[in-house]
């Protein structure tokens, strides 16, 4: 009688009903627990008058329509109708694979799991919920990711409109909690700090005495420690030097060890050779000037290998600040910032100029550069930020 009815009453009988019957029937299984109850569609149709008065109530909940747990009734009802279209669509399309954006998929897959976690007894969920789970979708990274794109497109519509000036551009911080009632935070954005490699138009010099300094020192020292780099290639013309990074093979890795064991001078870096030096986990690309120079011990007998700095280009003028403080470092010294690092504050940038500042932006300076957040140094101004020099 139930084939005779139609391919969704005979799906909802065998799945919900028959089934169902078969495994109450293993009696060992439900010692312990509660057996399944099966379904019939005649007895939930029923009572859909009954239902239909809760069904009234729950509509008027505030809420998002998909955050509506639907009743049995609603969920027989969406599955026998979802059962119909999806076979209907069969017919015209073909088979259809899962998809989370399908409606009509997830209108099947919310009611069928609705259906039987009723039958087992187990809390009802939401489209919402069912979609989150069927689609290993975490909602809260779906939304900040789309509140960001959001933004980033009215900044980018603001360029377009001022022809690429970026006087009326803003930052903004996105918090996870809101601020006086407030999630978004619109501030000024930060001009680029002259002094740093990474925000102005410079090439870094490096005075170091190129017959001691060894290539695995410059990728070690110079540009990690002392520039902040972290998988740093160095580039002589078009040969690769030294390269760095968990991708490398153990043949590449060994290749490299060995030529960084040789000095700067061995391995053609002399007095005047210009490298280019990369690192793609920043997106960084600067070229340093290499001059050789014997540095003379300092007062505490330490052996100063190297000191680097930043030269502005004829083009973009910039004085280095002059004010200089201390550091434990005893082989070398620097005048550049170093770039930022990312840092976990709470905050997203880009920002709409209609957002109202209701507190200042927190004590850590952002900017945004390529989709990359660099932080400057903190409790530090950029027009006050200080040399390191050993003594």
């Amino acid at each position: 009688s139930h084939k005779q009815r139609g391919l969704p009453f005979w799906v909802f009988y065998k799945t919900f009903h028959q089934d169902i019957k078969k495994v109450a029937s293993v009696t060992e299984m439900w010692v312990d627990r509660l057996p399944p109850s099966p379904l019939s569609i005649d007895t939930i149709m029923a009572a859909k008058q009954s239902s239909s008065s809760s069904s009234s109530s729950s509509s008027s909940i505030t809420g998002l329509k998909d955050q509506v747990v639907w009743n049995l009734v609603q969920n027989a009802e969406v599955f026998l109708e979802s059962t119909r279209r999806l076979e209907e669509r069969r017919h015209v399309q073909g088979e259809s694979t899962w998809d989370k954006d399908d409606p009509l998929a997830l209108d099947f897959v919310t009611a069928a799991s609705n259906l039987r976690s009723h039958v087992f007894g187990i809390p009802l969920q939401s489209r919402f919920d069912v979609k989150s789970l069927a689609g290993n979708i975490i909602p809260a990274i779906a939304t900040t990711n789309a509140v960001v794109a959001g933004l980033i497109l009215t900044e980018a519509y603001k360029l377009m409109r001022a022809n690429g000036n970026t006087e009326r551009c803003r930052s903004v911080y996105l918090y996870r909690q809101p601020s006086n009632k407030k999630l978004l935070m619109p501030a000024q954005l930060e001009q680029p700090n002259p002094a740093c490699y990474v925000c102005g138009n410079h090439f870094v010099e490096l005075r170091a005495d190129t017959q001691r300094l060894s290539l695995q020192s410059l990728v070690d020292d110079v540009l990690r420690k002392t520039m902040g780099m972290k998988d740093p290639m160095v580039m002589r013309g078009g040969d690769i030097l030294m390269e760095t990074g968990e991708d490398m093979d153990e043949y590449e890795a060994e290749g490299y060890a060995r030529m960084g064991m040789k000095s700067l001078e061995q391995a053609g870096v002399a007095d005047g050779v210009v490298i280019q030096v990369e690192d793609y986990s920043q997106d960084l690309k600067i070229q340093v000037s290499v001059r050789h120079h014997v540095f003379a011990a300092n007062q505490n007998g330490d052996d100063k290998l190297f000191e680097v700095s930043g030269t502005p280009t004829p083009s973009a003028p910039a004085p280095v600040s002059s004010s200089s403080s201390s550091s434990s470092s005893s082989s070398s010294s620097s005048t550049l910032s170093k770039p930022a690092e990312t840092h976990d504050d709470g905050g997203v940038v880009i920002v709409d100029d209609d957002l109202e500042i209701l507190e200042a932006p927190p004590a850590a300076d952002v900017a945004m550069d390529g989709g990359k957040r660099k932080r400057q140094g903190d409790g530090e101004d950029a027009d006050t930020k200080k040399t390191r020099k050993d003594n």
